[in-house]
């Protein structure tokens, strides 16, 4: 029986080899590890062949997604005897490894993967690695990863869905191929096609676009988007006690979360501010300005990643200057102004005059 497999490799040379594996059907691939991670809440998988050295973090975040789903990974380290690496991915179900020039060892870990993992074998002296993209030798990366971004709110109808296509719309302004994607259940962007005649469908991808912003609600799809060629993908997750256990949220490399100052705004922050990572993003949303000074006073650590967005009542105007900052953009079009459309919306009369 063949096993069903993704592969975060990064690599056409090798992974021209692994596909050649006996009993091996490669469902997928991709050099982002986070966009493999992705594709696992879609396809039914048996095994993810991953190298780490792409990104040793999305490896770690990848194996904690794949244990809880019973999917076994095999792991190519540069260093089988990396201190933080090796510990973290045993610890997340990992059991299987091999080195770059070890790749006769896959067939054995598909068709009879380890149990455990020996200690015993492991003598911790490695170097480590850092968490960043890329590395040495033949296993380097042949393109740039993607960007994920992930936009959630504190609670329902705190403007997550307008920040999530203000800052896509922001991305497609300033030249970068950028789309948005409805991972919630509000079914926005198929109200605003049907609200508004001025907007286009492709059936194949359940891709509506509406002011140059290309915006996907069929996840069911999200095997195939993801590999469409964006530069960025903004996730609209919605509110977030009600994915705070789903894993896909963690696996993305931006995370923003909408916020607001009201008591009961306040009270629902901090469970999700206590679950976000470190380096997490603040929008506090129908904010007053005499309020912002006190706020960043209460975020503590995270006050430098903390942002007040203005009066937002159109969610296709990207012209938050905060957005370059929190997306962590390069320098680009400098010097040059961006033109903002200010043209009129076409109701759903029109729409339904045409038909």
């Amino acid at each position: 029986m063949e096993k069903r497999i993704l592969l975060a490799i990064g690599n056409e040379e090798i992974e021209n080899q692994i596909r050649k594996l006996k009993d091996v059907e490669v469902v997928d691939s991709d050099s982002d590890i986070s966009i493999i991670a992705d594709i696992l809440n879609y396809e039914q998988i048996d095994f993810v062949i991953a190298n780490t050295i792409l990104s040793s973090k999305k490896s770690i975040d990848l194996a904690h997604v794949a244990k809880e789903k019973g999917i076994k990974i095999i792991a190519i380290v540069e260093d089988k005897n990396d201190k933080d690496l090796i510990p973290a991915l045993v610890g997340a179900g990992v059991y299987a490894f091999a080195a770059p020039d070890e790749l006769f060892l896959l067939q054995g870990f598909l068709d009879e993967y380890p149990e455990g993992f020996d200690f015993k074998n492991f003598v911790p002296g490695g170097k480590g690695r850092n968490s960043g993209e890329g590395g040495p030798g033949i296993m380097a990366p042949s393109r740039k990863a993607k960007t994920t971004v992930a936009v959630m709110g504190c609670m329902d109808r705190i403007g997550t869905t307008t920040q999530a296509l203000r800052m896509t719309k922001f991305l497609v302004d300033r030249g970068f191929k950028a789309c948005y994607i409805e991972a919630n259940k509000h079914n926005y962007v198929n109200d605003l096609f049907q609200a508004y005649s001025d907007t286009t469908k492709d059936e194949a991808l359940g891709k509506i676009t509406y002011k140059d912003v290309d915006m996907f609600c069929e996840t069911s799809e999200l095997a195939k988007i993801v590999r469409l060629p964006y530069q960025y993908f903004v996730y609209d997750y919605g509110n977030f006690q009600e994915i705070a256990q789903d894993m896909s949220w963690k696996e993305k490399d931006i995370h923003i979360l909408c916020a607001g100052t009201k008591p009961n705004e306040l009270i629902h922050l901090q469970p999700a501010f206590d679950m976000l990572p470190g380096k997490a993003k603040y929008i506090y949303v129908f904010s007053h300005e005499s309020e912002h000074a006190d706020v960043r006073g209460g975020m503590c650590d995270a006050a430098g990643d903390t942002f007040f967005a203005g009066y937002a009542p159109d969610p296709f105007r990207g012209d938050e200057d905060f957005y370059e900052k929190i997306l962590e953009l390069p320098i680009v079009n400098a010097g040059k102004p961006v033109k903002v459309a200010t043209e009129k919306k076409n109701w759903f009369f029109g729409r339904r005059k045409k038909e």
